[in-house]
């Protein structure tokens, strides 16, 4: 595996745990409607307690499963940070985060500008920062 793979991986649990925050306020929406009225012509009737139950203990299940996928999404990027803190210079930290962590993935030229160093540099200090990478924890 190469320090690109490994970081595509953590980029689609960083895109999958946000994604799957975001549906946990609906399906609690959902659960809270649950136990709704039908309204007929001269009466009204609840949903039978059997039904009610039954689905909200699908929604649980359904929760449940986003929460478990939520943390093992977190529990990768936390080690992909822990270990770009370990490796050996914060520099090659920064250009590997800034590169394959941050929310729009940056350009050489966007590390270059925010890092106040060349394009090039960059560049070269990447090569090596993934390089070191792959060989300490790939």
């Amino acid at each position: 595996m190469t320090t690109k793979d490994y970081f595509y991986q953590v980029q689609n649990a960083i895109r999958s745990r946000k994604n799957l925050q975001k549906l946990l306020p609906d399906l609690d929406e959902q659960m809270s409607a649950i136990g709704s009225f039908e309204y007929d012509k001269e009466r009204v009737q609840t949903t039978p307690q059997n039904a009610r139950e039954l689905k909200v203990c699908e929604y649980i299940d359904i929760k449940t499963k986003y929460i478990e996928q939520i943390n093992r999404c977190a529990k990768l990027i936390i080690e992909a940070e822990e270990r770009l803190n370990g490796m050996s210079k914060p520099e090659y930290a920064e250009i590997l985060r800034l590169q394959y962590m941050s929310e729009t993935r940056a350009v050489y030229s966007e590390i270059a500008q925010i890092m106040d160093y060349s394009e090039d540099y960059v560049r070269r200090i990447n090569t090596e920062a993934s390089r070191e990478f792959e060989e300490k924890y790939l």
